[in-house]
């Protein structure tokens, strides 16, 4: 029974992959411009300060997409929408992909022109969601998750959970820290999301049980 369940939800992730395609690169290229917008705007300053503009203009965008993607699924369940948001939301992950990937330019030119200081466990642990997104970004399409099977959704799941947790630390430690509220809002935006995702896991199980 499990494993037609799996089988079923493959096969409805396939057929929302390939409704999306037409349609869904706006979202990239919206993504890849307003980034270019707010960076074109970086106030002048010292060149870590510009740098630090540019860091926390590409994490937020980034972290908004992701919890976008990760909502949608969860979303759909709960509520019976949003079909519209599940049908593109790979697009939504992708443009995640984009903006993440400029935040990692900017972590390579901070550590590169400035005397930072790279940790090794940040190095670790925040280079391992970097391979994720990337794998994620390289495996939505068609043909992997054909080739994947059921493993891409749980590699999916794992780099969604993992970036998401990624993303939830840094910027619950500055709300606590600094007491900033836009930080806090971004966490809190982040907790209600994933209240979200385990509410719809919840309901799931229950409905197998019952």
């Amino acid at each position: 029974m499990g494993l037609q369940t799996e089988m079923t939800n493959n096969q409805e992730r396939i057929q929302l992959t390939e409704t999306a395609l037409a349609g869904g690169w706006w979202i990239v290229i919206g993504a890849a411009l307003c980034m270019a917008l707010l960076l074109g705007l970086t106030p002048e300053g010292s060149l870590r300060e510009e740098l630090g503009y540019g860091l926390r203009v590409s994490a937020r965008l980034a972290f908004a997409a992701l919890l976008i993607a990760y909502i949608a699924r969860p979303w759909r369940q709960l509520t019976g929408g949003g079909r519209w948001l599940l049908r593109h939301r790979r697009y939504f992950g992708l443009a995640a992909a984009l903006t993440h990937t400029v935040h990692f330019g900017y972590i390579v030119a901070l550590f590169m022109l400035t005397d930072e200081v790279l940790e090794v466990t940040t190095a670790i642990f925040g280079g391992l969601a970097y391979v994720l997104i990337w794998i994620m970004a390289l495996t939505s399409n068609r043909a992997s998750q054909r080739r994947l099977g059921a493993n891409w959704a749980r590699l999916h799941r794992f780099a969604m959970h993992y970036l998401w947790l990624v993303f939830m630390q840094a910027f619950a430690r500055v709300a606590i820290a600094e007491g900033d509220p836009l930080y806090i809002a971004i966490a809190a935006a982040g907790l209600v999301a994933l209240m979200l995702r385990i509410a719809a896991s919840l309901r799931y199980r229950f409905s197998r049980t019952a």
